[in-house]
């Protein structure tokens, strides 16, 4: 869309009647919430600003005939000081692509620009997910890799000298749990044999985006399988969408000590009997 903000094309041509001089709540007495406690600090001010009228054929403001306007934009611009109408961009034909595109086409043409907080907010949203994108290419995704396998394949040695069929139920969904994300993640990792099935359930579900279904390795709860669908820069190329599906299976599926049918969380919680060394 393109802003056309009377603001910065008619700086000197503000309405006085648009200004705000009461708060629309007061408070004040201290407010605490389970997040935090906030204490009022009330300012006294008074407002020095210059104020302008525009005149209702806009004959005062000096470059309000560059653009064209239909009566209801002309009713809101005279109303409110600034309209939002479609996009005119002819490079992108329905409208601007991105946000800084009415910044650069402004530049390009000499015109007056109202840099609103969206745009900076915009910034700093793009520049903290290409730091995020590049962090997790170069370093976060073999990171995982290396922490998963590592784990994995010492559950894996452990297994054939456990003694009781309650250790080796433990481990096996140990193993299982850390082979979906390296299933995931390393197109040469073998599943193996004992927690296979497990495994194999479990990625079919996942790729699937299957919603609300019970998890074939923990059998506690329903799992949504919807969520590990690739969103975001997630969706760029084939390496950060299987880091997204392997992040999320991390961050979602959940050792229930309650249930019988997850002994493995309370004995993988008793991990410094098996730690790696």
């Amino acid at each position: 869309m393109r802003w056309v903000n009377i603001f910065t094309i008619i700086i000197l041509f503000c309405n006085p009647g648009l200004a705000q001089d009461t708060l629309l709540a007061t408070i004040d007495d201290t407010v605490k919430t389970d997040f935090g406690t906030y204490d009022p600090y009330h300012v006294n001010f008074e407002a020095e600003a210059l104020q302008y009228e525009v005149e209702p054929d806009f004959s005062n403001v000096i470059n309000f005939e560059n653009f064209e306007f239909n009566e209801t934009e002309r009713d809101k611009l005279l109303q409110n000081h600034f309209v939002v109408i479609n996009g005119t961009s002819s490079e992108y034909g329905t409208g601007y692509k991105e946000i800084y595109d009415i910044y650069s086409e402004a530049r390009d043409k000499n015109l007056p620009q109202f840099v609103t907080t969206d745009a900076c907010l915009h910034t700093f949203h793009k520049l903290y997910d290409k730091l995020l994108r590049t962090a997790e290419q170069e370093h976060f995704v073999q990171d995982l890799i290396t922490m998963d396998s590592l784990i994995c394949y010492k559950a894996i040695q452990e297994y054939d000298s456990l003694n009781t069929d309650f250790q080796r139920q433990c481990f096996r969904k140990v193993i299982a749990y850390f082979s979906v994300p390296l299933a995931i993640m390393k197109g040469d990792f073998v599943i193996p044999e004992m927690v296979k099935d497990t495994v194999t359930s479990e990625l079919d579900l996942l790729n699937a985006h299957h919603r609300y279904v019970r998890s074939p390795l923990f059998q506690a709860y329903e799992e949504d399988y919807s969520q590990y669908k690739p969103r975001g820069h997630y969706t760029l190329n084939l390496k950060l969408e299987r880091y997204f599906k392997a992040m999320m299976w991390h961050g979602r599926q959940t050792f229930v000590l309650n249930n019988n049918l997850t002994g493995a969380a309370l004995y993988f919680g008793s991990w410094n009997n098996y730690r790696m060394k």
